[in-house]
């Protein structure tokens, strides 16, 4: 009942703006000097207040707007005249076309166009759909046919160019982009849909509303109050990703020709070279230990959860026999 009178009370606060927007307007052209005909356009001088809107034919989106656009406009008595035409033919409209009533001076037989051009779907989503669906190895493989072999940007493969110096940080940076870009982009394309799902969620709670309604900022709500609270997922997902990296990506350090830990771990697991292995073991399950640790310190940043020893209230305290809460001034034999 509550969510309805809201709904309600939006729609009479939108109709109510519209309405003194369309007296404004009609106020303004009755100051100077319009006055309203028997069609109830407004006229001046024996002219007509009209004018033409044009896009290109084939838009759904763009034809709607502009008949949408003609109908007000007509309500406050301003003939608006919706025109449709193809795009190629808009465009020469656009460069040369000419009204004899300009003269040789040129000009069009329309006032405002409609023109544009817009994406099929969100940019996030397709990235997302695109880095999920994607195998890893074969981004790899493009990055080296395109940005590598065509454009000679990157490196083809390895970890240092033969000739160079060990310590050339450059030279190291540019070997190690094109493995890092194809291991972060599934990560970055998953973790993203992620995100922008729970921050969807988060921005629903009644906490954000009650934040927007004391006037704060939006910068303040959206970072602050949701995306903190946001986070809680992402944190957790992204603890097993560290001894993920860590250990290394088999096929990706194939595929750029990268001597990781991954390849070795490979080799040494062919030629029965124990040690190593175990090695590798070890380490991995110690960072993932301190990915886990980092994992639920970073749980901090949460308000729900920094702030969550404030539940029992002022003067209360919890007691673990009992389950129980017992409050500062009453018979602890009165718990409840």
């Amino acid at each position: 009942m509550t969510r309805s009178r809201g709904v309600h009370t939006v729609e009479l606060r939108s109709n109510c703006a519209s309405t003194h927007l369309r007296s404004l307007t009609e106020q303004l052209l009755q100051q100077d000097g319009w006055a309203k005909g028997s069609d109830g356009i407004y006229a001046k001088g024996g002219q007509k207040l009209e004018f033409s809107i044009i896009t290109n034919a084939g838009n759904v989106i763009r034809e709607t707007f502009i008949q949408v656009a003609a109908e007000q406009y007509k309500q406050i008595g301003i003939n608006a005249d919706p025109k449709t035409e193809s795009f190629e033919a808009l465009v020469d409209r656009l460069n040369a076309s000419k009204d004899p009533k300009y003269g040789d001076q040129g000009g069009h037989d329309y006032d405002a166009g409609v023109i544009g051009w817009g994406l099929s779907a969100d940019p996030d989503r397709v990235v997302g759909v695109a880095g999920h669906a994607i195998p890893a190895f074969w981004f790899g493989l493009l990055f080296i046919l395109i940005l590598s072999v065509q454009f000679r940007l990157f490196p083809v493969g390895g970890m240092l160019t033969i000739g160079t110096d060990s310590f050339d940080v450059p030279d190291r940076l540019a070997h190690l982009f094109g493995p890092v870009l194809t291991l972060s982009f599934a990560g970055i394309a998953n973790y993203s849909r992620y995100m922008r799902a729970e921050t969807l969620e988060v921005l629903g709670q009644d906490y954000v509303r009650t934040a927007r309604a004391k006037g704060l900022q939006e910068n303040i709500v959206l970072f602050v109050h949701a995306l903190r609270n946001a986070l809680l997922p992402l944190v957790t997902a992204l603890g097993t990703q560290i001894a993920f990296l860590i250990s290394g990506a088999i096929v990706i350090e194939q595929v750029f020709a990268w001597p990781g830990m991954g390849r070795m771990t490979y080799d040494a697991a062919r030629s029965k070279d124990y040690p190593i292995v175990m090695g590798v073991v070890v380490i991995s399950s110690l960072v993932l230990m301190l990915s886990y640790i980092a994992r639920d310190l970073a749980y901090g940043l949460s308000t729900r959860v920094s702030k969550g020893h404030r539940s029992y209230g002022r003067g209360c305290q919890p007691v673990d026999f009992a389950s129980v809460s017992i409050c500062g001034g009453a018979d602890p034999g009165q718990a409840t």
